[in-house]
């Protein structure tokens, strides 16, 4: 008995023992689990450090923003610059940043031109962020635009040769996504792409004969709403059309 007893005994540490490193190692595998690497991988993009729009939050009438237009931004920085600091300043420019509150689509949309000092550079940028789940999530997603100012926009830093992420039309396409969401009154608008132009379409009453002031009066309306979303109407021609001619088209 007294030699089980020894033999028990002079076990008992390894046992101890053994508990100890089974212990940590569980420890140690599930510490692994939760706590994310400090390295950022590539497809990591809500982890990349990305430049800040200084005061963007503040100067939004309903105080929501997400930051996608940011990475975008930042990835059009990098197209155009070798080197740059993601803390370098990035402003908006007074009086250009536009927005609009969508009903229809209970989404905010903003447009507004920012300038980085410390680039010399200035860029437009465009987007929609949604007020509720009830937003349509593929126009937020789509509607993330930074762009090269246009010719129509006041350029501070003369010597900037930008180069664009996005495609030449993407203003036009902006315009052909959102003018249906405007509440015309009497009349509707489209826009269609005609070689190297882009066409406003304005579908008025068919049963109305309209004089040649009205007709000024829809393109004027059209114009301020193109304007409204940061976008030169100056882009487009304009034609008041009614339904008869369209089934004619």
């Amino acid at each position: 008995m007294d030699n089980q007893d020894q033999h028990t005994k002079s076990i008992l540490p390894i046992i101890f023992f053994i508990a100890q490193v089974i212990f940590i190692i569980i420890v140690i595998s599930i510490l692994s689990l939760n706590v994310k690497s400090d390295k950022i991988g590539e497809m990591e993009v809500n982890r990349q450090p990305t430049l800040t729009i200084k005061d963007l939050n503040s100067q939004l009438s309903d105080g929501v923003y997400q930051g996608s237009i940011e990475t975008v931004l930042t990835k059009t920085v990098e197209l155009n610059t070798e080197n740059f600091n993601v803390n370098d300043t990035v402003n908006i420019r007074e009086g250009s940043l536009s927005t609009i509150k969508f009903e229809n689509i209970d989404s905010v949309y903003f447009s507004a031109i920012i300038d980085i000092p410390n680039l010399q550079q200035s860029y437009q940028v465009y987007a929609l962020y949604p007020l509720s789940n009830e937003a349509p999530a593929e126009l937020s997603y789509s509607t993330q635009y930074v762009l090269c100012l246009d010719g129509y926009s006041e350029k501070i830093y003369p010597n900037f040769d930008c180069k664009d992420l996005f495609e030449s039309d993407t203003r036009q396409y902006i315009v052909s996504v959102y003018l249906e969401y405007f509440d015309f009154d009497g009349f509707s608008a489209f826009t269609t792409q005609n070689s190297d132009y882009s066409i406003v379409y304005i579908d008025a009453d068919p049963d109305l004969d309209l004089d040649d002031t009205t007709r000024q009066s829809y393109i004027q309306e059209v114009k301020k709403a193109i304007r409204s979303l940061g976008i030169s109407p100056e882009l487009f021609e304009y034609r008041v059309i009614q339904q008869s001619y369209i089934n004619d088209l």
